[in-house]
């Protein structure tokens, strides 16, 4: 489905790099829902399967769509424009992500061919289909509207069941619309502690704290920012883990924010050059493309 940041491309080879790394499938928790396409393909392998977002009506609409609900097939651009207003709901959650533009919330009327009415176009049947078929995988998962720190006291009763996937709003992008400011460095001590108990965790981002490890990493264009003149549309998405002995330095809060500054720099290089390299960690092994992982032994239908 449409959604900012949503891992729509990259989600089976994330996917193959979570099930390659750990042997684990009891517990597994994706922390920011967003668009539900990791949780699709990491979901079916495990046995019990748990999802949280901070956005109301996002949460609202998958746990319906779970349950059966179908998003309608057509959405007119009085509806769009009345929904924006409206309460928390399934239908205004879908409307406002599925149906605007680059899935970003309520920004304006998505449309497949320009100039066309919102209800005269298939956007919202295509996103409708899109939308049902995800929600089948989300059938035995307990789908939570809660942010990503208040699953600590479940993951502390047994760290050693869980596989934790975290996909934040990346640090030195701009924020998500209807939710609070994104706290990154209580994020990572909170994904810290995690670790230091005993959960196995993953973490997509352009850059993380220099004691998580790159285990993969793609390089891809963003559509949104390359329509931009003062961004470069080039990023390199990359997915980190983090050893249970690998303990963080003193003043790594520093050095990320630094790192931050350098993810903000990249986004604002003139689009006629390439970006400036930005720094992910330190890694003890070399860095690998996420499309060496399609031809290991996990298996992604």
């Amino acid at each position: 489905m449409r959604y900012l940041g949503g891992k729509g491309r990259l989600a089976k080879q994330i996917a193959c790099v979570i099930l390659s790394s750990t042997r684990r499938r009891d517990c597994f928790l994706e922390t920011c829902l967003g668009g539900a396409h990791a949780h699709e393909q990491l979901a079916p392998h495990f046995a019990h399967p748990h999802a949280g977002d901070v956005h109301p009506d996002l949460v609202m609409m998958w746990q319906a769509a779970a349950k059966g609900w179908v998003p309608p097939t057509v959405v007119t651009e009085e509806q769009y424009r009345w929904l924006k207003n409206q309460p928390s709901s399934p239908l205004r959650g879908f409307v406002g992500f599925c149906c605007s533009y680059a899935g970003m919330w309520f920004q304006c009327p998505a449309r497949h061919v320009k100039g066309v009415p919102l209800e005269h176009d298939d956007v919202a049947a295509c996103e409708s289909r899109v939308v049902a078929r995800t929600a089948r995988s989300l059938a035995r998962s307990r789908i939570e509207w809660t942010s990503y720190e208040s699953w600590t006291p479940l993951i502390e009763a047994a760290p050693e069941r869980w596989v934790c996937y975290a996909d934040p709003p990346y640090a030195g992008t701009a924020s998500y619309e209807g939710t609070d400011a994104f706290d990154h460095l209580q994020f990572w001590g909170i994904l810290d502690h995690w670790v230091d108990i005993g959960a196995e965790v993953f973490v997509s981002e352009y850059t993380a704290p220099a004691h998580w490890n790159v285990l993969g990493e793609v390089e891809h264009t963003c559509m949104v920012s390359a329509s931009r003149s003062d961004e470069t549309g080039k990023r390199v998405e990359r997915l980190f883990s983090r050893a249970q002995f690998a303990r963080p330095a003193p003043g790594w809060e520093a050095e990320f924010l630094a790192r931050v500054e350098q993810v903000r720099a990249a986004r604002q290089a003139p689009a006629r050059g390439r970006a400036p390299a930005v720094p992910a960690a330190s890694p003890p092994a070399p860095i690998v493309p996420f499309a060496c992982f399609a031809r290991t032994g996990a298996v992604i239908r």
